[in-house]
């Protein structure tokens, strides 16, 4: 039962001067950043990883470019398909054999679009670090409906301010725009879970973050979506009733038909996700934490923390972006520990924290080390580090922090030993 003063807390959308400054903050930080990127663009990669049709990043950026210098117009799909065969990406020609939502083009039509307007790729980056920003404030949203206050502040902070969400902001992967619309509707489910209510123009956006998503990562997305239904559903046994019963059955019925609708396209994505990350793990030495059957359930909290800490490798070559977000992100290791400490502390909300990481487990079995896509969904560990940060016992942190410190020598150790 929601009480009239948290219902006013709850129910107003103004953001704390607190909570603004640190967006600003991040957002200033983010664009010092890029341009920083931009000075030194002759010593590193253009692209977060590489300089080639194989990141992501680039040949978004690159296809765009090429886009905008042959397209007759802003509507020409002839100049999009080509554009893109030109560095072996078929997007256009999925579009047209498979359909959009199987397709997920809309990143491409959005570098596409705004390339052509601007004239410039760099446009795009910076509509990534603003995105970044925008997805604080939904962050924040979500955790204070579900964690209070506290554990909402110290998770913005960690979005803002860490490196590797500084960096990787700055760099035109689709992802930003994937978190952004995700943790909107996270946000309003959320929302409905504590006041039960949502106003039609609510109703309408989450549609239409619901409908981006499906043209960004749609096999995903439905899964997403139902995590979503799950955190604003609610549901308590104990306060069931007959009229309560027939509403979410009706609505998990639709949630049901909607994954039968799009299970071609479910397993497509998800097949090619699985090969991604054999081939990615194939020559690495940490390919012995692929969970590929029920047999190495075992391996999931080394793989967890593997994910949580990645990019990490100590002592790199920092002759690319990608490289110095992996020698800085070894402070990631309290994170991924206190985090996956929080697995075993009290929870106000169980059916909220299952759900969520039910969708990072997804992903680490799913798309093991690759790295991007793992990305959107890093503010839940962030919330679960700062949930357990606040409100775990003084003996808990120590274990924890403890545990964390060991893990970094470890890794330091692991990949200092070409020294030796």
């Amino acid at each position: 039962m929601v009480t009239y003063q948290k219902y006013v807390e709850f129910n107003n959308d103004k953001l704390p001067k607190k909570v603004k400054k640190i967006v600003i903050c991040g957002l200033i930080l983010r664009l010092v950043m890029l341009l920083i990127i931009a000075v030194v663009d002759g010593f590193q990669q253009e692209g977060f990883l590489s300089s080639t049709i194989h990141a992501d990043d680039w040949r978004y950026v690159e296809g765009a470019e090429i886009f905008a210098r042959n397209a007759r117009n802003i509507f020409d799909f002839n100049a999009f398909t080509r554009a893109y065969a030109l560095l072996e990406d078929w997007v256009g020609y999925s579009i047209a054999g498979k359909g959009l939502f199987s397709a997920t083009p809309l990143w491409y039509f959005i570098c596409c679009f705004v390339t052509y307007i601007f004239r410039s790729g760099w446009v795009v980056r910076i509509i990534t670090a603003c995105l970044g920003a925008v997805a604080m404030i939904y962050i924040y949203k979500f955790a204070l409906y579900i964690y209070g206050r506290k554990t909402a502040l110290l998770s913005v902070k960690l979005v803002a301010f860490l490196p590797y969400t500084v960096i990787f902001s700055c760099f035109a992967y689709k992802d930003h725009l994937m978190m952004t619309v995700m943790f909107y509707i996270f946000y309003k489910a959320a929302k409905f879970r504590r006041l039960k209510e949502i106003s039609r123009s609510e109703i309408v956006m989450v549609a239409l973050c619901a409908i981006m998503m499906m043209l960004l990562r749609s096999g995903f997305s439905v899964v997403i979506l139902g995590v979503a239904f799950v955190i604003a559903a609610d549901i308590n046994l104990k306060r069931m009733n007959l009229k309560k019963t027939v509403y979410y059955g009706i609505i998990g019925a639709g949630v049901l038909v909607f994954v039968v609708a799009f299970w071609a396209t479910i397993q497509f994505k998800l097949t090619h996700y699985t090969v991604d990350r054999r081939e990615s793990v194939a020559t690495n030495t940490i390919s012995f934490l692929m969970i590929s059957s029920v047999f190495d359930i075992y391996k999931l909290p080394f793989a967890y923390l593997f994910a949580a800490v990645s990019p990490v490798e100590p002592f790199c070559q920092t002759h690319t972006w990608y490289a110095v977000v992996a020698n800085l992100n070894i402070i990631m290791c309290p994170i991924a520990v206190g985090s996956l400490f929080y697995a075993i502390q009290k929870k106000k909300d169980w059916n909220v924290y299952l759900g969520t990481m039910l969708l990072f487990v997804f992903t680490i079995v799913t798309s093991l080390n690759i790295f991007r896509h793992y990305y959107s969904l890093l503010p839940f560990l962030f919330i679960y580090f700062s949930e357990f940060h606040t409100k775990a016992s003084g003996v808990k942190k120590i274990t924890a922090y403890s545990i964390s410190a060991a893990f970094a020598l470890a890794l330091v150790a692991f990949y200092g030993r070409k020294f030796l």
